[in-house]
Parts: structure tokens; C-alpha cells; sequence
């Protein structure tokens, strides 16, 4: 009878930040599109704004190639972007702004210029926010009770949504 290996014992460390685990996944491929890391690509929303973000998916980075003197300064790049169709021109007409967001977030002017390519975008996966818990009414009295104490509003409210997550009624 066959027996079947043990699995390298390993600690449960509790939960894991996602980037944690897809980075190992993304990083190859991201590199051979010529990002040094999936960073760009991960926060192209947050680089970009959401409105540009929907429109445009950044494809490459095309760096030129390396010259013989090492102390010579090197050319930036250039960034492949695919924009959905009828977009491009307001995309070629914020180009400067988006070079301008791009090397901020990276610190340094690593990106020269766009080269805009009319592709359908692909698809997204736009998460979805599950609804927020509702309790019964006892228990968001009792929440509200102990929150009465918390000062600052913000706070209290991210407190009561924590609160209604913990105190809700789990579905099997």
C-alpha cells in the first residue's frame, strides 16, 4: 500500500496580504513585458484615477537599449499603453499628466512617453463589495451602546461596521 507523503510542516501565520501571494506569480510575467515588478500594473487605478483607469491598461515598458559608457545617463522608457477605442485621443491628450503621475509613483523619471495602441481593453474583474451585515435590532442597540464612548465619528463608524462583521449571524 502506497503511503502518502507529509507535507512540510508549516506554521499558520493567520491571514496573508494577497500582494504576498500573486506577486511570486506575477513577477516573471510582468518582467518579460519589461516592468521590473507588477507594482505599475497593481496600482494602475490608483496612478491613473479610476476614469483613466477603465479606459487604459498599461501593455509594456520598452526601455532602450544599454550603451557601453555605465556613466552615461540612461534614456527613459517608454510605456506601451492599450487604450479601448474611441478614448485615444483624450488619453493622447493627457499624456504629459500621465507620464508626469507615472514617474512620481515611481520616484524618479523612469518613463519618457506613451506609445498609445487602440485594443480592446481586456477584461476586468471589478470586485464586488459584499452588502454591509444588518442586525437584528438588540444587538446594533447593544453595538451602539459601547460606541457611545468613541469621540471622533470616522472612528466610530469604521468601530460599527467592524462591529456589525463580528456580531452578524454567520451563513453555512
Amino acid at each position: 500500500m502506497a503511503t502518502i507523503p507529509k507535507k512540510a510542516t508549516t506554521r499558520r501565520r493567520g491571514a496573508v496580504p494577497l500582494a504576498d501571494l500573486v506577486s511570486p506569480i506575477l513577477s516573471p510575467v510582468c518582467r518579460q513585458r519589461g516592468f521590473a515588478t507588477a507594482d505599475l500594473v497593481a496600482w494602475w487605478p490608483e496612478i491613473v484615477g479610476a476614469a483613466l483607469a477603465r479606459v487604459t491598461q498599461p501593455e509594456s515598458l520598452n526601455w532602450p537599449r544599454a550603451i557601453a559608457d555605465p556613466d552615461a545617463a540612461r534614456e527613459p522608457a517608454t510605456l506601451v499603453l492599450r487604450v479601448a477605442g474611441a478614448h485615444a485621443l483624450a488619453v493622447q491628450q493627457q499624456s504629459a499628466l500621465i507620464v508626469e503621475k507615472l514617474n512620481a509613483f515611481l520616484g524618479y523619471p523612469a518613463i519618457g512617453r506613451l506609445r498609445i495602441v487602440q485594443r480592446p481593453l481586456a477584461p476586468s474583474r471589478e470586485r464586488k463589495v459584499p452588502a454591509p451585515p444588518v442586525l437584528d435590532a438588540d444587538r446594533e442597540a447593544a453595538l451602539q451602546a459601547r460606541l457611545g464612548a468613541v469621540d471622533d465619528a470616522g472612528l466610530r463608524e469604521a468601530l460599527a461596521r467592524l462591529g456589525r462583521g463580528v456580531l452578524a449571524d454567520r451563513k453555512a
